[in-house]
C-alpha cells in the first residue's frame, strides 16, 4: 500500500509538471505570435516606389544660406517624433505628434552640453529605454548622439534624458585613423546587441568606410570603400557620401548620396546581408534633381530612414537653385 501511494504521487507529480511545461511553452508561442504578427507586412525597401509628401519641403531657410536644415537623424519615442538637424553652425532639435513636424517650431533650438552648443551638425541619434552601456560603463540615455565635429576630424559620442541637453562620453577612437584619411563628415551608427556595433563613414573623399566596435567608442575599420563600383549615368562621378543604415528581416539597407558632376545630386540604396558586401539596387537612384520640384532641383540628398508601424518614413535634404536649404519626407 505504501510502494502504491509512493507510485501514485509520483505519477501525479510527473503529470503536474508537464501539464506546467506545456502551459509554458503556450503562453510563449502565444506571445511570439502576437509579437510577430504586425497588422500588415512592412514594405520591402528596395521594392516599390517612395511617394513624396505634398508638405514638402517641410521646413527650411526662406533665403539663401539662412536657416538651413539638412542632415536630419529622426526617431520615433512613443507617440512623439523627434528630429535632430544641422543648420550649418550647430544641431537642432524639434518634437512633434506629427510625420511633417508641422506642430513645432522651425528653426528649432540648438542642442547644448548645459551652457553652449555642441560641436557639430551632422548628427545621428539612437534610442534604448535601457539606457547604453559604452565602452564598459552603463549611460542611463536613453538617447546617443555620433557628432563629428566641425573641424571634421573626431566624432564625439554623447548620452541625453530629453534629446536637448547632452553630456560628452567621449571621441571615438579608429574612424579617423583608417584608410588613409583623416576625415569624418557623418558616421552612421547600427547597434544589433550588447557587444555588436557597426558603423559607415562619409571619409571626405567621396567613399564610404566600414567600421565595428565591441563597444561603440572604439572602432576598427574593415573595408576603406565598400560599395561596388558599378555606374550608371546618374553616378557618373564614382563617389558617393552621407551613408545611411538600417537593418530589416537580416537585410543590411545602405542609403547614400552620389550624382554626376557631385555627390549631392541624388539618392542611391545598396542592400547587404552580412553589411559589408553591398549590391546598388538596380532601379537607383531612389529620388535625384532630375525633375525635381524646385526645393530640391539643386541638391538632393542625405537620408535618414525610420519604420514607422507598417511603414518606412525616409526624411532627405533639399537645396533649391536660389541656394535654400530645406528638409522633405517620404513614405512607402
Amino acid at each position: 500500500m505504501i510502494l502504491h501511494g509512493m507510485r501514485t504521487k509520483r505519477i501525479s507529480s510527473s503529470i503536474k509538471t508537464v501539464l506546467l511545461l506545456l502551459m509554458i511553452f503556450s503562453f510563449f508561442c502565444c506571445k511570439a505570435d502576437d509579437d510577430d504578427s504586425p497588422s500588415a507586412p512592412i514594405p520591402d525597401l528596395d521594392a516599390g516606389t517612395w511617394q513624396e509628401s505634398s508638405a514638402n519641403p517641410l521646413f527650411g531657410g526662406s533665403t539663401s544660406g539662412t536657416d538651413r536644415a539638412y542632415y536630419p537623424s529622426v526617431l520615433k519615442v512613443d507617440s512623439t517624433y523627434h528630429i535632430w538637424y544641422g543648420n550649418g553652425d550647430a544641431t537642432l532639435h524639434a518634437a512633434s505628434q506629427s510625420i511633417d513636424f508641422n506642430d513645432s517650431t522651425h528653426p528649432a533650438t540648438a542642442i547644448t552640453d548645459g551652457v553652449d552648443p555642441l560641436d557639430g551638425y551632422h548628427p545621428h541619434v539612437l534610442y534604448n529605454s535601457d539606457g547604453w552601456f559604452i565602452n564598459w560603463t552603463q549611460y542611463a540615455g536613453p538617447y546617443l548622439l555620433y557628432l563629428p565635429v566641425v573641424a571634421w576630424n573626431a566624432v564625439n559620442v554623447y548620452h541625453s534624458s530629453d534629446g536637448d541637453t547632452w553630456t560628452l562620453i567621449g571621441a571615438c577612437t579608429g574612424v579617423n585613423e583608417y584608410g588613409g584619411n583623416t576625415t569624418v563628415y557623418n558616421l552612421s551608427v547600427y547597434y544589433n546587441g550588447i557587444r555588436d556595433w557597426e558603423a559607415y563613414a562619409d571619409n571626405g573623399a567621396g567613399h564610404i568606410q566600414y567600421y565595428v566596435s565591441p563597444d561603440g567608442l572604439n572602432w576598427t575599420g574593415i573595408g576603406s570603400d565598400i560599395l561596388d563600383h558599378s555606374y550608371g549615368t546618374w553616378d557618373a562621378a564614382g563617389t558617393e557620401i552621407a551613408p545611411f543604415i538600417t537593418k530589416s528581416d537580416n537585410i543590411y539597407y545602405l542609403f547614400y548620396s552620389s550624382g554626376d558632376t557631385n555627390n549631392n545630386q541624388a539618392i542611391g540604396l545598396a542592400t547587404s546581408t552580412d553589411g559589408f558586401t553591398f549590391t546598388k539596387a538596380t532601379d537607383n537612384p531612389v529620388f535625384s534633381i532630375t525633375g525635381a520640384p524646385a526645393w530640391r532641383d539643386t541638391r538632393t540628398y542625405t537620408t535618414y530612414i525610420l519604420k514607422d508601424g507598417n511603414q518606412w518614413r525616409l526624411y532627405f535634404s533639399g537645396v533649391s537653385a536660389g541656394g535654400v536649404y530645406s528638409l522633405g519626407l517620404a513614405s512607402k
